[in-house]
């Protein structure tokens, strides 16, 4: 996942249930997030969505996604191990 720089569309900003404690973590596209999703297996993929403020996936493309380093550490490992 790439990490773009997108002040100005802060309205278009979901994140990660984490980022109120004050977590460390960073934009990814809302595309790569969701096809990331795509990649695991419905349950696996419907759990780790509630983690993140709900969006429709055909607006991926103009969303960013803010993960923690845990939640994007874990799903890469989800990715993986289901791949």
């Amino acid at each position: 996942m790439s990490a773009p720089v997108l002040n100005e569309q802060s309205h278009r900003q979901r994140e990660c249930v984490h980022r109120k404690r004050g977590a460390r973590g960073g934009l990814y596209e809302g595309k790569s997030y969701v096809q990331s999703l795509q990649r695991l297996r419905a349950r696996a993929a419907a759990e780790f969505a509630t983690r993140v403020t709900s969006f429709y996936w055909s607006d991926a493309d103009q969303i960013v996604v803010w993960l923690c380093d845990e939640c994007a550490a874990a799903l890469s490992a989800l990715k993986t191990r289901e791949s």
